[in-house]
């Protein structure tokens, strides 16, 4: 935030430099096109909120939570002794990071995935965290073998439904190229191109 500030003010002295100074500007007109220079670019900067957990969080504070979380799903995966539990929790975390590093791209995607950060991901941290505890204790009982059992089964399906949640993502993109592309080979055959990029008319042309 104080970087922003900083901006702010730099980007609203030079504003109101330049038409006082060397535009011989009135101070009062000057100082308005500074101010309104410096607000508008606060507004810029401002961070883009979304509703998360019933109120409003910027995109930087839900991803600084997200990445802690995964960090600690990370950490957790040094303890677990479940091979296939690990390589589950090892793509969840893989995962993250990629919807993270999505978000980090294109904000404005953050409000089509508010579940996954409000409770996906922490329920996630929830489970694992008490499988953690369990495997730690060494725990038997009919209950504790139970509980790890279901808890191995949600923790593979999360992982499933990270990765099509990362695809939904990309989703639109992808239509969108797919679409342009066959555009774009409409256009090339109606030029003449074939698949090997030979123009059909001039090659009938020369002949």
């Amino acid at each position: 935030m104080k970087n922003k500030e900083i901006i702010s003010g730099v980007v609203g002295g030079a504003l109101f430099a330049l038409p006082y100074l060397a535009l011989s500007v009135p101070l009062g007109p000057s100082v308005f096109i500074g101010v309104a220079g410096a607000v508008a670019t606060n507004l810029v900067m401002s961070p883009t909120k979304i509703k998360i957990k019933g109120y409003s969080m910027s995109i930087e504070d839900v991803l600084e939570e997200a990445e802690k979380e995964n960090k600690e799903l990370k950490r957790i995966i040094f303890n677990i002794e479940d091979v296939d539990l690990k390589n589950d929790l090892k793509n969840i975390v893989d995962v993250v990071s990629k919807i993270n590093n999505a978000i980090k791209d294109n904000p404005s995607k953050a409000e089509k995935i508010d579940t996954f950060y409000e409770y996906y991901l922490p329920v996630t941290l929830k489970i694992i965290r008490k499988y953690d505890k369990i495997e730690d204790k060494k725990l038997s009982s009919k209950d504790s073998m139970e509980f790890k059992k279901s808890s191995k089964k949600m923790i593979k399906e999360a992982s499933g439904a990270f990765e099509k949640l990362l695809d939904s993502l990309y989703q639109e993109e992808i239509v969108d190229t797919d679409a342009e592309m066959k555009v774009f080979k409409s256009m090339l055959e109606s030029d003449g191109y074939n698949n090997n990029g030979i123009n059909l008319e001039k090659e009938a042309n020369n002949e």
